[in-house]
C-alpha cells in the first residue's frame, strides 16, 4: 500500500477520531451550555404575560405549573394589573415559590372575588415582591408555612392583609404598605421568629398588628415578635399583643383613634418609639410581667401617655412624656414584685404628671415639671364591694416643680367598674399642636 494511499486514507479518520475525543471530553460543559427544554423552562421560571383571570399566560396558569413542578419555582410577572373574579389556586411546590413583579408592580384587584384567600401558601420559604392585592373579601395573603420573605408588597383595602397561621416560623415582612384594612397583619398564637420591619400601617379599622393567645407565652419556649421601624397612621389601634412576648422599637405611632398599643399579658420590650396626637392613651398596658417600657417619646395624646394596670415587675423609665391628657397612670400592681417608675421627663400635661391608683410602685428621680394639675397624685382605690387599696409607693429623689401643685397630692379614686380615670374629652383641641416635640422638652427642662 503507497504512502499517498495512508497519507489520502488515514488523514480524515485521525481528524475524526481527535474531534470525537474532544467532544467527549467536553461534553459535561456543553451540557451545561445547552438551551433549556420548554418543561425545564416551565419548571425554574414562569412569566406572566396576561392579565387575565384565567388562560395561557395568567397568573392562575402559573400557579398551576409551579404546583407541578418538582424544583423550586420563580413566577415572574409582567403585567401591570391582574383582575381576579374567583381566589388563585394554592401554592403548594414543596421546594418552595418566588412571586416578583418584572417591572415596577402588579396590582391583583381581588374585588371581583366573593371569599377565600387571594394568595393561599403553603410553600415553604416563599418570596413575593412587588405585589399589590387590593380588595380581599378575607386573606390577601395567608402564611401557612415558614421562612416566608415579604418585601415591597402592598395590601389595601381587605378584611386582612396577612394573616399568619399557627405553626408559622420565621417570617419576615419588610418595606410593604398597609393601607385601610380591618386588620393588617393577624398574626396566631403558636408562631416563631416574626419579623415586621420598615413598614407602613395606616387607617385600619380595627388594628394594623395583631395576636392574640389564649395563654401567656412560656418564657423562652419561642422568639418574641420583633416590631421594628415601622411607621403608624390614623388606625384605630396599631398593635394589639394579648399574651404574646413581643419587642417593640424605633416605631412611630401617629394619631391612632383608641390607642398606639393595646398590651394584655404580655412580656414585652417598648423602647425608643414615638407616639403622638391619639385620642386616647399612647401606651395601654395591663397584666405586664418582667416588662420594660423605656425611651419613648410620647406627646399630644388626649387621654394620657402611659397606662399601666395590674403589672408586675415592670419598669417604667427614661421616657419622655409631654402635652399629653395624664403623663402616667397605674393602677393597682403586685406588691412583692413591685413595678418601677424612673428617670422619666414629665412635663406639661393638661392634668397629673405621675397618678398612683392603688399601687405602691418605686418612684425615683422623675422630673415632674408644669403640669396643670398635680405633678404626684397618690389615691388610693375604692370600689365597691372591696376593701380600699392604697397607695404606698418608695418615692426618692424625684423633682416637682412649676406643677398645679408641688406637693404630692393623697386622696382617693372612686369607681364601680375599675374603669381608669379618662382625662378628658374624645378629642382635644391641643392634639394637634404644631408645636416642634424638641420645643417642648427644652422649655421644660
Amino acid at each position: 500500500m503507497s504512502r499517498r494511499f495512508l497519507s489520502r486514507r488515514m488523514g480524515p479518520a485521525w481528524i475524526a477520531a481527535i474531534l470525537a475525543g474532544i467532544l467527549a471530553a467536553a461534553a459535561p460543559w456543553l451540557e451545561r451550555l445547552r438551551p433549556l427544554s420548554i418543561g425545564e423552562r416551565t419548571a425554574s421560571e414562569v412569566h406572566v404575560t396576561s392579565g387575565e383571570d384565567r388562560g395561557i399566560g395568567s397568573l392562575r396558569e402559573a400557579i398551576f405549573l409551579a404546583d407541578r413542578a418538582d424544583r423550586r419555582v420563580r413566577i415572574l410577572i409582567q403585567v401591570p394589573l391582574i383582575r381576579l373574579g374567583d381566589p388563585l389556586p394554592p401554592i403548594i411546590n414543596p421546594k418552595g415559590v418566588s412571586i416578583e413583579a418584572g417591572a415596577g408592580s402588579v396590582r391583583l384587584d381581588a374585588t371581583g372575588v366573593t371569599a377565600g384567600a387571594v394568595l393561599d401558601v403553603s410553600a415553604p420559604e416563599t418570596l413575593i415582591s412587588g405585589v399589590e392585592v387590593y380588595g380581599a373579601p378575607e386573606q390577601a395573603i395567608l402564611l401557612r408555612n415558614g421562612g416566608a420573605r415579604l418585601t415591597n408588597v402592598s395590601l389595601r383595602k381587605s378584611q386582612t392583609g396577612i394573616y399568619v397561621v399557627d405553626g408559622v416560623a420565621d417570617l419576615t415582612v419588610s418595606q410593604s404598605l398597609f393601607d385601610g384594612n380591618a386588620v393588617g397583619i393577624h398574626v396566631d398564637s403558636r408562631t416563631d421568629g416574626i419579623r415586621l420591619v420598615d413598614n407602613r400601617f395606616q387607617a385600619h379599622s380595627n388594628a394594623a398588628i395583631w395576636s392574640v393567645a389564649p395563654d401567656g407565652p412560656d418564657p423562652g419556649s419561642s422568639a418574641p415578635i420583633v416590631i421594628v421601624g415601622n411607621r403608624f397612621d390614623r388606625d384605630r389601634v396599631s398593635v394589639v399583643l394579648i399574651n404574646a412576648a413581643a419587642r417593640l422599637e424605633r416605631n412611630t405611632f401617629v394619631g391612632a383613634r383608641t390607642a398606639a398599643m393595646l398590651l394584655n399579658g404580655a412580656a414585652a420590650i417598648v423602647r425608643n418609639n414615638h407616639i403622638r396626637s391619639g385620642l386616647g392613651f399612647g401606651i395601654s398596658a395591663e397584666s405586664l410581667d418582667h416588662s420594660v417600657i423605656s425611651d419613648n417619646e410620647i406627646d399630644h395624646n388626649c387621654a394620657g401617655g402611659i397606662l399601666v394596670r395590674n403589672a408586675q415587675d415592670t419598669l417604667v423609665v427614661s421616657n419622655r412624656l409631654y402635652t399629653n391628657g395624664y403623663g402616667i397612670v397605674m393602677v393597682l400592681g403586685a406588691v412583692r414584685s413591685p413595678n418601677t417608675v424612673a428617670d422619666n421627663l414629665i412635663v406639661r400635661h393638661v392634668e397629673d404628671g405621675l397618678y398612683i391608683i392603688g399601687a405602691s410602685p418605686r418612684i425615683q428621680r422623675n422630673r415632674l415639671m408644669q403640669n396643670r394639675r398635680a405633678g404626684l397624685r397618690l389615691s388610693s382605690l375604692l370600689a365597691v364591694g372591696t376593701a380600699a387599696v392604697s397607695s404606698e409607693p418608695f418615692v426618692e429623689a424625684n423633682l416637682l416643680e412649676g406643677n398645679g401643685t408641688d406637693v404630692p397630692v393623697l386622696d382617693s379614686f372612686r369607681t364601680s367598674t375599675g374603669a381608669e380615670p379618662s382625662g378628658g374629652p374624645p378629642d382635644c383641641a391641643w392634639r394637634l399642636d404644631p408645636i416642634e416635640p424638641r420645643q417642648q422638652i427644652a422649655r421644660s427642662q
